[in-house]
């Protein structure tokens, strides 16, 4: 597996497409949001509708893949947001289950 094989599923996922988080989560998955706030997989889903958006309103930077296991990758990275320059670092943990890859826990910490 390599680092853009899981970039390109999470920039998937800033299209916030309720169809690409029910494929790509797992049914435990858990986030704790740049917010401060905590989501499940079921959370996310009702939060979400069919279309999303167009264009991800994030660039990434420094994005990093670390193989904990064969089946457990550690992503690691930063996102600058397009409308007011604002950082947080990303870490994901993706489990692979059922023959893919899905995310099993996303947090999203603020950079000062």
């Amino acid at each position: 597996m390599n680092a853009t094989y899981f970039q390109q599923r999470e920039e998937t996922l800033m299209h916030y497409r309720k169809a690409d988080f029910a494929s790509l989560l797992t049914e435990d998955f858990v986030e704790f949001g740049a917010s401060g706030a905590r989501y499940t997989k079921a959370q996310q889903l009702e939060a979400l509708d069919d279309v999303g958006i167009d264009t991800p309103p994030f660039y990434i930077t420094h994005f990093h893949l670390h193989m904990l296991a064969d089946t457990i990758a550690h992503i690691t990275y930063q996102t600058t947001r397009k409308s007011d320059g604002a950082c947080a670092n990303r870490s994901s943990i993706w489990r692979y289950e059922d023959n893919t890859w899905r995310m099993c826990f996303h947090q999203g910490t603020p950079m000062e």
